[in-house]
């Protein structure tokens, strides 16, 4: 089904899918740099980019930065009937491999690894379910069993063929992707790669709540990143500052999207085996090399549970997770569970966050 190279191919070509190492790094931090700061509506979300470059060079660099959001946008939205996923959504079942888009091929190949990482507890063939569940949410009722299982039927990830020359298969009439729980980190990380590509080695781009940092700011030893976590009681809410540089951070919860029906809370985060919104109450705050992986293995690590989802991202070279589980009641303790490299990456002090 794997023509290209299988997944042991795609494990071991991973990174060289990512724009961490394709990148020239600019370690150049002089004081003729200044802090700059742009904010770009895209892929639903506000993305602020904060950089340190000379005055001069400002405008070059947001008019680059808005124009590849812009490409990105029209190449991953489910929303656009135009966008190049719409398109290739609408020709399945495809006979023959597609040839799309680096991009689109590239992000395809990470995801169908994460699949088989999480045993299906990622999978971007999840379109139909996301648009069931979305509709749900805005009728403010459940989706009935029929139209899950329908969805369901629609989804699953051994269905999307990767073969080489930048083609992809659908193998399902109306199967539908969606790249919701990874297309964010994604974009982040491509402006990583933009901004070192004009010689900017300090930048931080924070995609809606998923931050990718390259080098920390001038005389600084990294970026502070405050987290602030949902659940618990008073103690667990204190906001948390972590210290980053050359990595991303993703956290995942059911704060500003959900459902709730008879005092029951359904989630946005959807279990593509079975086709049902997640209702257990969880943050899922991950840290990894880029924000590509740690926007999908935030949302995995939600859907997978704490124990096999902190077993899985031990695995993981670079990854650090920590986890919020239990009530969203301020009556009601949650229980929090971190691994083992977590609090490195913890700051002790709380000064203003270099953001």
């Amino acid at each position: 089904m794997y023509p290209f190279f299988g997944y042991l191919g795609v494990l071991n070509s991973m990174m060289l899918l990512l724009p961490w190492g394709s990148c020239e790094i600019s370690n150049k931090t002089g004081a003729e740099r200044t802090r700059h700061e742009i904010s770009v509506p895209a892929m639903g979300v506000e993305f602020r980019v904060v950089y340190y470059a000379a005055p001069s060079a400002n405008d070059e660099i947001d008019r680059a930065i808005k124009n590849r959001l812009s490409e990105l946008e029209n190449i991953f939205s489910d929303y656009k009937p135009t966008s190049e996923l719409s398109k290739f959504c609408n020709a399945s079942p495809q006979r023959n491999p597609q040839r799309v888009s680096r991009e689109l091929w590239e992000l395809s190949c990470l995801s169908q690894t994460l699949s088989v990482q999480t045993d299906g507890a990622f999978d971007v063939t999840v379109g139909n379910l996301s648009q069931v569940w979305r509709m749900a949410r805005k009728r403010n009722r459940l989706p009935s069993k029929e139209k899950i299982g329908e969805a369901t039927a629609l989804t699953g990830y051994r269905d999307l063929e990767i073969h080489t020359g930048n083609r992809l298969r659908l193998l399902k009439a109306n199967m539908k992707l969606d790249f919701g729980g990874i297309g964010k980190g994604y974009a982040a990380d491509q402006l990583i790669c933009l901004l070192r590509r004009h010689k900017i080695g300090s930048a931080m781009i924070d995609a809606g709540g998923d931050l990718s940092v390259s080098n920390p700011p001038p005389g600084k030893k990294h970026w502070l990143i405050q987290i602030e976590p949902q659940l618990g009681s008073a103690q667990d809410a204190t906001p948390k500052m972590l210290k980053l540089s050359n990595a991303a951070v993703a956290t995942s919860g059911d704060l500003h999207q959900s459902l709730t029906v008879d005092g029951k809370k359904y989630s946005h985060i959807i279990d593509p085996r079975t086709g049902e919104a997640t209702t257990s109450r969880s943050q899922v705050t991950v840290i990894a090399p880029n924000a590509t992986l740690a926007d999908a293995y935030a949302s995995a690590i939600s859907v997978m549970g704490v124990s096999k989802g902190m077993a899985m991202l031990q695995l993981q070279n670079g990854c650090e997770c920590l986890i919020l589980a239990g009530s969203s009641s301020p009556d009601v303790r949650s229980e929090t569970f971190f691994t083992r490299g977590w609090p490195q990456f913890i700051e002790d002090t709380l000064p203003n966050p270099s953001r």
